[in-house]
């Protein structure tokens, strides 16, 4: 999971655009454990950087990955067996 900030789309002004060039921190889920990270990207175009902590690049574990791109303290509980459609997002 990596946090970005938001920004709203070129496309439509309305829908959200996660910012993913540039700085960041997250965690990452790998071979049964967590890590916190930095990511870095220096344009669209290239691939992310995840490094730990003490700087050391974080490599996945082969197979699919998948990346959750989120707001830093916004979230929304979501109980067992509630329709995510009927909880409230917050606003960032």
């Amino acid at each position: 999971m990596l946090y970005a900030t938001y920004e709203s789309s070129a496309a439509d002004k309305k829908s959200p655009h996660a910012v993913t060039v540039g700085k960041g921190t997250g965690f990452v889920l790998t071979d049964g454990g967590l890590v916190e990270m930095k990511w870095e990207r220096a344009n669209a175009e290239t691939p992310f950087t995840f490094t730990d902590n003490a700087g050391a690049v974080i490599r996945m574990t082969p197979g699919r990955t998948w990346i959750e791109v989120s707001r830093r303290n916004s979230l929304a509980a979501v109980g067992i067996g509630v329709d995510p459609a009927t909880v409230a997002w917050p606003v960032p």
